[in-house]
């Protein structure tokens, strides 16, 4: 299983903080897609405390 798939499916689990961690090694392997998923857990609160700065970050990396 790869890190996103995991990622996505800690998602399921409501485990935000491993998911975190998954879509973390996953955007160091050059995924743009982990970069969203980050993005989205940081605007959100999720498995972190909200950060709009580094949401936005993310966002920007992702494209």
């Amino acid at each position: 299983m790869t890190d996103m798939e995991q990622g996505f499916q800690r998602l399921e689990q409501e485990e935000y903080e491993l998911a975190h961690e998954d879509f973390s090694q996953a955007s160091e392997n050059g995924q743009a897609q982990a970069q969203y998923m980050l993005a989205e857990l940081y605007a959100h609160g999720l498995g972190r405390p909200t950060d709009f700065e580094r949401a936005a970050q993310r966002y920007l990396n992702a494209t």
